[in-house]
Formats: structure tokens, sequence, C-alpha cells
């Protein structure tokens, strides 16, 4: 009997939170005068953005939104009774990072706050990094000691005894109502004699199917991930097996977290490189569209497309890295792509659509898209040279949207790089464009699109000191035709309205 009890405190130990160290783990923990932790007799989990004191004196972590991706590099725990996700933080709740090339991950299962006599047999669970040596992988340990439980389970059962039974009460009240509650039981009927002796075997039978799920879904991501990557990576791959395993790539890294997953896994590379010229269109597309999906709205994600190499893959353009290094970025392929003659409308279109996704409203990669000639290629979509043939409407309404979302943000928040970025466009590009007109485009959205670059371009920029006379005339003029046009099929034509009068006044 004294076997059993102590392999069922085992499992709990590992499995799940005791009341002190959940409280410690999965509330707000509010800091004294004298740096000391108070105790709030909160019962409900922490909000996202909290920080509390690990195990270790000078250890902190903090509690992850549910939509907020884990930095590349930190150091992540799933608490395995709350079900939260916390990084380790500094004092400043900054992450601290363990390395670029894998972010640790574990399974923690915090002590009770024990006597010294037990503290050391209940310790936490240590984590483990992505490809990290580890003494031993938490989740492998927990799902031993659940089976091990299993098998005594089968031939005592649950819960057989009544020391049993309370050591299992004993942890559940560990949890927050609002956990308990998905058990159908409450903190008040396990401390209700009568109320709960005939249920907890039952609900704790409930609480092992949750964690076992909870575990298990961690090792699958990593799994899964795996075994994306060895198809992209193979070289016997078709490209059809390719575009089918991109496309389901896409939408899985629309998940902010399982982005953050792939990237820090080494997943990016690999979907990067396959923007070269050397692969197929249809291969070149999917990975752009991968690309678009998981860096969007996300500053950090949007960054990886100018900062992470990914070796010496030949481009068409000289610039290469835009660093001298010869290493090239996915920021690098994605404007030869859209820029290169030897590329398809499809490809110049995604590659388009990726770059929308990776510029939008992030200074430094503007700036190298700038340094890459971006402008002056952009330019040469929407006002292409005499001679040249004439651009496909879907990429004359990718390049110019690019533009005017810039001008929309630059004007919207006032800051200055993204103002002194818009003017280096038009010095290198966009006054070429703005005197050339859109008169000739097919899409209204594009159309409406110039108006609005030129509105807000002519409010926050110095245009008569950027562009010639003689392009900002023609700028007048196209606007007016297009109010023309706007009016003829009973459009929204204020808008139209403000831009042609923000632009006639810099013309006085």
């Amino acid at each position: 009997m004294r076997a059993k009890a102590v392999a069922l405190c085992a499992l709990l130990a590992l499995a799940c939170l005791g009341r002190a160290a959940a409280e410690a783990a999965v509330q707000e923990v509010a800091i004294d005068a004298e740096g000391e932790a108070e105790d709030s007799g909160a019962s409900e989990l922490a909000a996202a953005g909290t920080i509390f004191p690990g195990e270790v004196e000078g250890e902190f972590w903090r509690v992850l939104g549910p939509d907020e991706g884990v930095p590349p590099g930190s150091h992540v725990r799933l608490n395995i009774t709350s079900l939260q996700k916390t990084i380790r933080v500094d004092a400043e709740g900054e992450a601290v990072l363990l390395g670029q090339e894998g972010y640790s991950t574990g399974l923690v299962a915090q002590p009770e706050a024990a006597s010294d006599e037990t503290a050391s047999d209940e310790a936490a669970v240590p984590a483990v990094g992505a490809g990290a040596a580890a003494a031993e992988d938490p989740a492998a340990r927990s799902m031993e000691v659940l089976q091990q439980a299993a098998a005594e389970d089968a031939a005592d059962g649950v819960g057989a005894t009544a020391e049993s039974r309370e050591m299992i009460r004993d942890t559940l009240l560990g949890l927050p109502d609002s956990e308990l509650s998905r058990y159908g039981i409450s903190s008040a009927e396990l401390q209700t004699e009568g109320a709960w002796e005939d249920r907890v075997a039952e609900v704790w039978r409930k609480r092992q199917v949750d964690l076992k799920a909870a575990m298990e879904s961690v090792a699958d991501t990593h799994s899964i991930f795996t075994g994306y990557l060895g198809v992209l990576q193979d070289p016997a791959a078709s490209a059809e097996e390719l575009v089918a395993m991109l496309d389901v790539v896409a939408e899985q890294l629309m998940d902010v977290d399982l982005a953050n997953d792939f990237h820090s896994m080494g997943g990016w590379p690999i979907v990067a490189a396959l923007l070269a010229e050397e692969h197929p269109e249809g291969v070149r597309a999917a990975a752009a569209a991968v690309i678009a999906d998981s860096v969007r709205n996300v500053p950090e994600f949007q960054g990886w497309v100018g900062v992470d190499k990914l070796g010496r893959l030949e481009v068409v353009g000289d610039d290469a890295g835009g660093d001298g290094s010869g290493e090239v970025t996915a920021l690098d392929l994605l404007t030869d792509m859209f820029s290169s003659s030897s590329s398809t409308p499809k490809e110049q279109q995604k590659a388009l659509f990726a770059l929308s996704a990776a510029l939008y409203n992030h200074p430094a990669n503007l700036d190298k898209f700038l340094d890459l000639g971006g402008a002056a290629k952009l330019s040469a979509v929407l006002a292409p040279p005499e001679g040249a043939p004439k651009q496909d409407s879907k990429l004359i309404q990718r390049a110019i949207n690019i533009a005017a979302d810039l001008a929309f943000e630059a004007a919207e928040s006032a800051s200055d790089e993204l103002r002194a970025v818009l003017a280096r466009f038009f010095e290198e590009g966009l006054c070429a464009v703005a005197g050339e007109g859109a008169g000739a485009w097919k899409s209204a959205p594009a159309r409406r699109a110039y108006a609005m670059l030129l509105m807000h371009a002519g409010e926050i920029l110095p245009l008569k000191e950027i562009c010639s006379a003689e392009e900002l005339t023609g700028a007048v003029t196209s606007l007016a035709m297009l109010l023309e046009m706007e009016s003829a099929r009973e459009g929204d034509i204020a808008f139209f309205e403000d831009a042609v009068q923000t632009m006639e006044q810099l013309l006085v």
C-alpha cells in the first residue's frame, strides 16, 4: 500500500500543481515594498503579461497571451495544470534568449510548497531545448508515470483507498474553479464531506486525458513540422508535391504560435530558398504565399524577411544581400522575383503580395527594399518605359498598394522615419509615376490607391522640392481625369476631390 501511495504522489507531483505552487504559477503575483511576493488569495489564472518569480533566485517568468508568439531562442514552458505558456524573462520582462538555433520547450510540473524533506523529490520537471542535449525528456517522463499509474489503476483502481482519494482531492484543490468546472465539480464540493468521495476518481481520469492531450500536442507540433520539412527538402519531390506541401504549411503558419515554432525549428530558410529562380513557377508562388501568410502584421516576423540569411543563392540582380556579403535574404529573392523580366505574371503577383506583408509599416524592411532599388522597380511596373509591354492589372494594383499603404501609415502615425522612407520612394521613382498618371489603369481600386498616395504624400511631404513642376502638373491632370471617371460611374467622388485639391495647392 505504501508503494502505491508513493507512486501516486510521484504522479501528482509530475502531472499537477500543488495548491501553493499553482497559486504562485498561475495567479498574478503582487510584490511588496521589500520585493517579496504577497499572498493575494486569488484563485484565477494569471492574466497575459503577468510576471512571477521562478524557483531559482533571479529567475522570472511571464505569461503569454493566447495570440502571442514565442520569441525565437527563448525558454518556453507549458504549465500542464493551467495549460498556460510562460517564457523566461529578466526582471524588466524582456525575454531571456538561449540562442537562435531553437527555443527551449518543456512541460512544467511544479511541486507543492513542501518541507525540506520532500522538496528535492518534487522538483520541477526541467525544460529541454529543441535539438539540445538533456538528461531527460519531461514529456516522456510524464508519459511513463501516467502509463505506470494506468497499469496500477487496472489492478487496484484510481481512488481505491481513502488515502489515494484524499491525495487526488488535495491536488485538484490546486486548480481554480474555472478549471474544476470543466469536470463538473467545485472547490467548495471538494471541501465538503460526502460531496466528493464518490466522484473524485472519475474527475481525475478526465483530467489525465486533458493532460495527456496537452503533452502530446507539444510533441506533435514538432514532429508534424519535421515531416513537412522532410518533404520540402526531398530532392526527389515533384513540383506538385512541393506546392501541395507549401499550401498546407501556409495554412498552418497563419497561426502566430505555429509560425514562430516553424521559424525556430529552422523551417524559414527552407521555404524562403524555394523562391529562387531555379524552381518552377508554382513552387515559387506557393513559397511566397507562405511568407505572406506567416509574417503579416507581426513586426518581429516581418523582420525575418530582411534579416535571415539564406546562403549564396543565385539572383538575377547584382545587389544580392544588400550588404556586400553575397548572402541573400527572402527580401532579395522577392524583390528580384517581382521585377525580373524572366518571372511570370503569377510569380510577380505573388512576390508583391509577400512584399506588401513584409514592408507594411516596417521601416527597416522598407529601407532595405529601397537599397535594393525597390522604388525604381515598383515605378517600372506602374509607369513602364516607352516600348515596354503593358503590365497586368493585378500587378499594378499590388504595386500601387505598397506605396499607398506607406503614405497612409506615414500620415496617420506622424512617424518621421516613415515620412523619410516615403520621401525616398518619390525621389527614386514615384514622382515619375505621379506625373505619368493612372488614367490608363483598368483597375478602379488601383486608381483609388493612386489618389490616396498623392493625397497623403501631398499633405506630409514637400513634394514641390522633391518632384518637378511638370510631374506635379501631370499628377493634377491625372487626378482630374480620375475624378471625371469616378463621377461618370457614380462612385465616391469626395475622395478624389480631396486629392485634386491637395495637389493643386502644391502648384500655387
